[in-house]
């Protein structure tokens, strides 16, 4: 049960309601080897707390590595060249 702070009232929610969560995978293509590669995550939190991003397994910086907007995250090389077949993971919760 949850309080509405807007009118007060006393709600029943459902567990799935209260948390919204997702995750997205997304392998380099030859062609993001030369540009920063916009990865679509519907759904996503524009807020980077609620956002991590992944390369081969090792976190990356939010602001330096990515940027998060309206369903997508944006990789930025920051100076690390991006492989063919390195594989990102975006997991994120609202």
């Amino acid at each position: 049960m949850v309080r509405d702070e807007a009118t007060g009232a006393v709600k029943k929610l459902l567990a799935t309601e209260l948390i919204q969560s997702g995750t997205t995978s997304y392998t380099a293509l030859v062609a993001d080897e030369t540009a920063d590669p916009t990865i679509t995550a519907t759904g996503i939190s524009t807020d980077v707390a609620q956002v991590w991003v992944y390369r081969n397994g090792a976190k990356l910086i939010a602001g330096t590595d990515y940027t998060v907007s309206t369903d997508a995250v944006t990789l930025t090389s920051g100076g690390y060249p991006i492989f063919t077949g390195d594989l990102f993971e975006v997991q994120w919760v609202k």
